[in-house]
């Protein structure tokens, strides 16, 4: 039959696929290599082993593994803390790396030379604890008011950057609702996710 093709041409195709699918590896690991990073600010309530920022801007400093190999194509300039807990890594790393790190939140975006040049903001609000007059309260808090503060700041300075929210938007339907409508008002893109696609496997 005219359709039909024998063993070896079959090896002959198959191998002349296999020869351009590494061609094509190829070129997008020079094309990968020689992009820039593009530069982000982190809004984060706080930075400790296996938090939320961890697992999130942990991939932007030190790779996809954390071993210092391959990650993602970004560069982390400023990081805003709202938390310094005991055992917090986010004032080791500003000495390692040079980003800028601040607990204000109206100097949490900006690079280390001071110009709001980035190029998109992730927002990561976890569980936390916040200190009251009376006793420790356990909060949760999901980074809504922080994108917000975000937003508000995109406005003033008439700039638009992405944002990446970590989680569910808010523990509550109108926060999250405001945080959807604002980012519309604002034409601001916006993704909500999860850490777990970047979280380590076990097993393996």
């Amino acid at each position: 039959m005219a359709n039909q093709i024998t063993r070896r041409d079959f090896g002959s195709r198959l191998s002349g696929l296999l020869a351009a699918g590494v061609a094509a590896s190829s070129s997008s690991e020079v094309f990968a290599a020689a992009r820039r990073k593009l530069p982000v600010a982190a809004v984060v309530t706080e930075y400790r082993n296996n938090s939320h920022a961890d697992v999130i801007v942990g991939k932007v400093l030190e790779g996809w593994r954390q071993d210092g190999q391959a990650g993602p194509d970004l560069r982390l300039v400023s990081m805003y803390t709202d938390q310094v807990p005991k055992g917090d890594l986010s004032r080791g790393w500003q000495r390692n790396t040079g980003f800028r790190s601040s607990r204000r939140s109206n100097r949490r975006s900006g690079t280390p030379g001071g110009d709001d040049r980035i190029e998109g903001v992730l927002s990561i609000g976890e569980q936390a604890i916040t200190p009251t007059p009376r006793r420790l309260v356990s909060t949760c808090t999901r980074g809504d008011d922080s994108s917000m503060r975000s937003s508000r700041r995109c406005r003033r300075r008439a700039r638009i950057f992405p944002v990446f929210s970590d989680k569910h938007l808010g523990w509550k339907f109108s926060d999250a609702l405001h945080m959807v409508k604002t980012a519309r008002k604002l034409k601001i893109p916006f993704m909500a996710g999860s850490s777990l696609p970047t979280c380590w496997r076990y097993p393996r």
